[in-house]
């Protein structure tokens, strides 16, 4: 199974929260719940999806620290690439 684009799924939870404010209207509270699930599922793989793309920006940030010049700053980044990756 693909895993969705954050655009997908940002359209998939603004789709969901139009659907739930009008079923919230007219009162249909099992089908709320069902779309809720699904809205809490599309939030919780946004949020890991978010989370993985700053620790790849980390790990390519210390990627170039670690061929600096300053040996200090070579041995912290190369500690922080162990623990990112």
């Amino acid at each position: 199974m693909k895993t969705p684009s954050r655009e997908d799924l940002q359209q998939e939870i603004d789709t969901l929260t139009a659907e739930i404010a009008k079923l919230a209207s007219s009162g249909q509270s099992g089908a709320i719940k069902e779309l809720a699930s699904k809205f809490n599922r599309a939030k919780d793989l946004l949020a890991l999806i978010d989370s993985l793309a700053r620790i790849e920006q980390e790990i390519t940030e210390n990627k170039e620290l670690v061929s600096s010049d300053d040996p200090e700053m070579k041995a912290l980044a190369e500690e922080e690439l162990v623990r990112l990756e």
